[in-house]
């Protein structure tokens, strides 16, 4: 492994609306990654590699990359988009970030700060608003632009290879883990007002129990859309869609002519 990093993201909301699931991975492949037992590995040294995470199942889509041959920043990349999926209680694609690249061949370290931005209307957002919860809470994602930039600059493996197995999960459906089941119950109350958080996180309105299945459909199209276009995310059709949803919510973000959110290094 010639790249080691550090990975810290941050989180929002993850929504989103698109067309037509897109993976090429054969039925084996696909049981293979919905299937896959995860086993927790000791704490120890490494000579190889390792991927640590919150999530097990992610952190065996990480590794399952390390050993096809991606490098670290593949790794991360193909992790950090499972969590998307997995843990929306703590990260997501309207999320943004850092990151921290080693190049252990050239002795350098690169830094990505995709952090998110302030809406261009920033202005127009009431005195008095809420700004922890909320649509004016909502900054301009740098998730997708940042693990893009990083996939450009570092990345060996296909974009596509790197998102096909979160689109997977999504489209298929993951076990309610105890901390998201926690945090819904956290915010339960808030719930039934969004229907889009009550189709996935409740059952007959009630928090579905620990161990059920959560499937996201919608974001699985979205991830499939995201494979075929990053840039449709900032100024595409994603965009159109997300910008709407907001806007009816109350958000001022609004859709610019060109993509504004890049990844500064």
């Amino acid at each position: 492994i010639n790249m080691a990093l550090i990975l810290l993201i941050s989180i929002f909301l993850q929504i989103f609306i698109s067309n037509n699931i897109n993976s090429s991975l054969d039925a084996e492949e696909k049981d293979e990654i919905l299937r896959k037992k995860i086993v927790p590995n000791d704490i120890g040294n490494y000579s190889q590699g390792a991927v640590s995470c919150d999530n097990g199942r992610c952190s065996a889509i990480g590794v399952e990359v390390l050993r096809n041959g991606g490098n670290a920043v593949d790794a991360a990349i193909a992790t950090q988009f499972c969590l998307a999926v997995t843990d929306i209680q703590a990260t997501g694609i309207g999320g943004g970030g850092k990151m921290l690249i080693f190049n252990n061949k050239k002795k350098k370290m690169y830094a990505l700060n995709f952090r998110e931005r302030s809406p261009i209307n920033v202005d127009q957002i009431p005195k008095r608003a809420n700004l922890r919860m909320g649509p004016y809470s909502i900054a301009v994602p740098g998730f997708v632009s940042g693990l893009y930039s990083a996939w450009e600059k570092f990345g060996t493996k296909t974009w596509k290879e790197l998102i096909d197995p979160s689109v997977l999960l999504a489209y298929h459906g993951f076990p309610m883990h105890a901390h998201l089941h926690l945090c819904t119950k956290n915010v339960v109350e808030n719930i039934p007002y969004n229907s889009f958080l009550r189709r996935i996180l409740l059952h007959n309105g009630d928090i579905k129990t620990t161990g059920s299945l959560i499937k996201n459909i919608r974001l699985a199209k979205t991830l499939s859309d995201i494979i075929i276009d990053p840039k449709s995310f900032y100024v595409g059709h994603i965009a159109q869609k997300l910008v709407k949803d907001l806007s009816d919510e109350g958000s001022v973000l609004t859709k610019c002519p060109r993509s504004t959110h890049i990844a500064l290094t």
